[in-house]
């Protein structure tokens, strides 16, 4: 049989490491206390690709205060472990793990693990029992030391790949519990490896420490108990732009939503019901409006109890969607049907107030008052529905007491977290109708085109942007210069006829 030549052979083998580079993994399930029954499984969700493990760590180890992140591995300085009960772990030379596949790393010793599962784990963070198990191995000198677990009142997890070359890293999978101390955000920091050349590398995007979702808020899990993946399901993190090893960003996951804490299943798939997040959702309720001017969420310059009422609504299916005829009712019937033509953005929202005169850019989110005068959302508690035109229920929340705090409930993080009081996750702002819960704009919510001709912004070219269009005759224009109709530079009477044809009424009256 003919060998390949040099050349094939680079290629196949870079077609292989490519493949593998490319395949996921996931953290599958964390037991954080008994201590003795502490472990950290994997898992290789493929069906066909076996992963080598060689060039993948597994690490608990940061401290913001210090500068110690685990991407600082690249530097030989500053990544953390080996102390203090964090460690910074890479898999053994050679390990891999099999397409489906679970695996477990015993953190207190294979001994005990076997004590508290009647089995022994795949590895064991350092050498602390009689069992032939393999260890981990150090990341760098002194990275374990003979030590290391994590801790039951909340902090990160991250594994990751890194070739022994490149500037960076790139995550497999990354877990937050309890507080967000210890989370990391690793956007636009520039580092260089030990490569050849002396120029560093940049991150991409990682989701905003404030954003990112943890699996539990008020950790420890019951003892014996674990935090458990819902099978395989990542939900709603963000595939693209990332740093992750298949291009995902791994601090986006709504961990609230993938993991739950049940009875321990080292090495199996775990019983965690997976959570579909529907394609629209309520993402804000303004059920009491603060007493004073400060409660007035819909801007127009007065504190109403009924009018400042409002729900946020957002849609995360990927497409527009025509919320014509659809209907929003608390329990005790419809408080708005949306009128003809109403189209929601893809990642954009609606906001329905209860009345008023919504007065402000919202985010350039879609706004309404409810149809029926009022949402009548109660203080002390209330069931919301939204339904479509066929009555078919799209999206349903609840809430209680909470409601009734002089500020909004919102999502926290926006989109995929629990209901919080809006006050407490932002820093002191009472709501944020049509934004994010930090005030910024959802991504699909772009602000519209000028509309040729209305000087005034509007909203409407009547008799008055003529006149004021004729007002202007001799004056030099900017380029999108609404007033300069035929874009020559100069406001001319031409314009002003021209403009005439614009008009959004008959006759350029004012509606």
């Amino acid at each position: 049989m003919a060998r390949p030549n040099a050349a094939c052979l680079a290629a196949l083998l870079s077609i292989a490491s490519a493949t593998v580079s490319g395949q996921e993994l996931l953290i599958t399930e964390i037991v954080v206390t008994p201590t003795a029954g502490e472990f950290i499984e994997i898992h290789n969700p493929s069906d066909s690709v076996t992963v080598d493990l060689s060039n993948v760590y597994i690490t608990d180890a940061t401290f913001a205060p210090d500068g110690i992140f685990y991407y600082n591995i690249v530097t030989g300085a500053n990544a953390g472990g080996g102390s203090f009960s964090d460690f910074h772990a890479r898999f053994p030379d050679g390990a891999s793990i099999a397409p489906g596949e679970y695996q477990t790393i015993a953190l207190d010793g294979s001994d005990n693990f076997f004590s508290t599962y009647g089995a022994l784990p795949t590895y064991e963070l350092y050498e602390l029992g009689t069992n032939a198990v393999p260890d981990m191995r150090e990341a760098f000198p002194g990275s374990i030391n003979g030590q290391g677990g994590l801790t039951n009142s909340g902090e990160f997890l991250v594994m990751y790949h890194w070739d022994g070359e490149s500037d960076l890293v790139a995550d497999y999978d990354y877990l937050v519990w309890g507080d967000k101390n210890e989370a990391v955000d690793k956007t636009g920091v520039v580092i260089d490896g030990p490569d050849a050349d002396a120029v560093g590398s940049a991150y991409l995007a990682d989701t905003p420490i404030p954003n990112q979702a943890v699996i539990d808020p008020t950790p420890p899990h019951i003892s014996g108990n674990s935090y458990s993946r819902a099978g395989t399901n990542e939900s709603e993190e963000v595939q693209t732009g990332g740093n992750g090893v298949t291009g995902a960003d791994e601090t986006s996951e709504d961990l609230n939503n993938t993991f739950c804490e049940e009875a321990p299943s080292p090495g199996a798939l775990g019983t965690c019901p997976i959570i579909f997040i529907p394609d629209l959702l309520y993402n804000e309720i303004n059920a009491d409006p603060a007493p004073d001017i400060s409660g007035d969420a819909n801007g127009d310059g007065v504190r109403d109890a009924i009018d400042d009422e409002f729900l946020e609504i957002y849609n995360k299916s990927g497409t527009e969607i025509d919320l014509s005829g659809w209907t929003l009712s608390d329990a005790v019937g419809p408080q708005h049907v949306f009128p003809a033509g109403t189209v929601v953005p893809d990642q954009c929202a609606i906001v329905v107030f209860g009345g008023g005169t919504p007065t402000g850019e919202f985010g350039n989110a879609v706004v309404q008052t409810a149809s029926t005068g009022t949402l009548r959302l109660n203080n002390s508690g209330d069931d919301l529905t939204l339904t479509d035109g066929s009555g078919m229920v799209i999206d349903m929340a609840s809430y209680g007491s909470e409601g009734g705090d002089n500020q909004s409930l919102t999502r926290s993080p926006d989109i995929t977290g629990p209901f919080e009081k809006h006050a407490a996750v932002s820093g002191g702002a009472l709501f944020s109708p049509g934004t994010r819960l930090d005030g910024t704009p959802f991504v699909g919510c772009t602000a519209p085109e000028p509309l040729i001709c209305d000087i005034d912004a509007d909203g409407d070219v009547d008799i008055l942007d003529i006149r004021g269009i004729s007002a202007r005759r001799g004056e030099p224009a900017l380029p999108g210069d609404p007033a300069d109709i035929d874009g020559d530079g100069v406001i001319t009477l031409g314009d002003a006829r021209n403009c005439v044809y614009e008009c959004t009424l008959s006759r350029c009256a004012i509606p």
